[in-house]
């Protein structure tokens, strides 16, 4: 992407007034950054067996939570991690406590950031396997850490200490940007974090 292209497409961005301003604006660049990291993807398996006919169902919407030159957070108890959550962070900031939250048995979430800055803190008793690609970002994920013009990584995590009360998938694509998936013990409360409860 030209420079001359891309301080375009970064002044209209700061000039739109809604995320559909934004995404059309992206939409008309040359090309994707993400496009370099197609052949990164792994192919996927065709079944060995041919699946049975399945009753057609409405689809579902994922849940979505957003940012856009604003801030999200859900560090407090009481929220609900749906079973296929799409995070979105646009010149913006997310963070979510998932020790606060009521997961599902099975969860996916996809994050995406543009300029911006995702965090994630997931219990240490979830099975979590996150999938980042990196361009021109960096993304910290269970204690591995990737960072470049063009990066990615496969990282996992299965408790030793316990059987894992829920499963967690984590698509990451970070564009100039931040994402960090930290684990942490859901027993311990900082102090910090109790100040911010009372408050």
């Amino acid at each position: 992407l030209p420079f001359d292209a891309f301080r375009r497409a970064l002044d209209a961005i700061t000039e739109a007034r809604s995320p559909e301003e934004c995404a059309a604006i992206l939409r008309d660049l040359p090309h994707s950054p993400l496009a370099t990291l197609a052949a990164l993807e792994p192919p996927a398996l065709a079944p060995s067996v041919p699946a049975p006919t399945a009753v057609t169902t409405p689809a579902v919407a994922p849940r979505r939570i957003s940012a856009f030159m604003s801030e999200t957070k859900k560090t407090r108890s009481g929220w609900t991690l749906a079973s296929d959550t799409h995070v979105r962070a646009l010149m913006g900031s997310v963070t979510l406590d998932l020790r606060r939250a009521q997961l599902p048995p099975e969860a996916h979430l996809k994050v995406r950031a543009t300029m911006g800055e995702v965090k994630i803190y997931v219990p240490d008793d979830v099975a979590v396997s996150v999938r980042s690609k990196a361009v021109m970002g960096e993304v910290r994920a269970l204690g591995e850490n990737i960072a470049g013009m063009i990066a990615s990584g496969d990282e996992e995590h299965v408790p030793t200490h316990t059987e894992p009360r829920a499963r967690l998938i984590i698509e990451v694509s970070a564009v100039m940007s931040e994402v960090s998936v930290t684990l942490m013990d859901p027993t311990v409360v900082t102090i910090s974090e109790l100040a911010r409860d009372t408050i």
